[in-house]
């Protein structure tokens, strides 16, 4: 669980390209979007949605051409 401020992290061996991390509520709402250049294996990517209602979501990572990487959940409370 998480009060909305948590980190992604996604081993890659490429660096200097973008990820796309989304995150779409219960419902399938998109309700955080952000753009993130890698620059090295475990790069950080700090997601802040404090003001976020208490719910579990779904957190999509898609590569520069909109392949999807990953997916996983995070709880918000």
């Amino acid at each position: 669980p998480s009060s909305g401020s948590f980190q992604v992290r996604f081993l890659s061996y490429t660096s200097n390209v973008n990820r796309t991390l989304n995150i779409y509520d219960s419902k399938g709402s998109k309700v955080y979007s952000k753009e993130y250049p890698t620059a090295g294996p475990y790069t950080k990517m700090e997601v802040n949605m404090d003001n976020a209602a208490s719910d579990v979501y779904l957190v999509e990572l898609k590569d520069s051409k909109g392949k999807r990487l990953a997916t996983g959940k995070v709880v918000i409370r």
